[in-house]
């Protein structure tokens, strides 16, 4: 399951209680995800409070399901967000407009794994396309002199670069927004010229 998208990461008791709940949620939070515990009432959180996967959550909240918890919920008030919502529990739910991690089926490792997978395609579907604007720009230019008349001159010539440049910017703003590329490595690239 690809969940790159996914902003709002609740989590129920059983979840939180996986010996790999620890290393999974130090990966959402590094990748600026809000983690949000799920519980019943406060007596549940206050067991919970004693494990270390607990000092990644963000926010409480407290319900008899979570789907009534959704509806009260700041997250689920524009139902645009509701795509951003990843459920993880251990026992088989179904919710609507939600995507559902159940740990029955598989562990956190193996959901951590398949991320990774996920996320390395990405890398390299977007490094392939930069690459191969980046080469088709350079060979532009060196054989500019050796191209016909036709496509040295100002409009061809002109679409000729614009639409590389433009798969170049979409491909760049495709890997921000699905978080290959990280925020960090834009800053850092304009550090180098100022």
């Amino acid at each position: 399951m690809d969940f790159s998208n996914k902003l709002y990461v609740y989590v129920d008791a059983a979840a939180l209680q996986d010996p790999q709940a620890e290393h999974f949620m130090e990966v959402l939070t590094k990748q600026y995800r809000q983690i949000i515990l799920f519980v019943e009432n406060v007596w549940e959180e206050e067991t919970l409070k004693q494990l270390p996967a607990y000092g990644y959550i963000c926010r409480t909240v407290y319900g008899p399901n979570l789907q009534s918890v959704l509806e009260k919920d700041r997250a689920r008030r524009s139902p645009d967000k509701t795509k951003h919502i990843l459920f993880i529990t251990r026992s088989a739910q179904t919710l609507h407009g939600i995507s559902v991690l159940c740990l029955e089926k598989m562990g956190l490792e193996q959901i951590l794994l398949e991320k990774l997978q996920n996320e390395k395609k990405r890398r390299t579907v977007i490094a392939g396309i930069c690459m191969g604007c980046v080469v088709y720009f350079a060979v532009y230019f060196i054989m500019l002199d050796k191209l016909p008349l036709w496509m040295r001159d100002g409009g061809i010539a002109f679409l000729l670069c614009l639409l590389p440049a433009e798969l170049l910017i979409l491909t760049l703003l495709y890997g921000l927004c699905k978080r290959v590329i990280p925020f960090d490595t834009i800053f850092e690239f304009f550090d180098m010229f100022g």
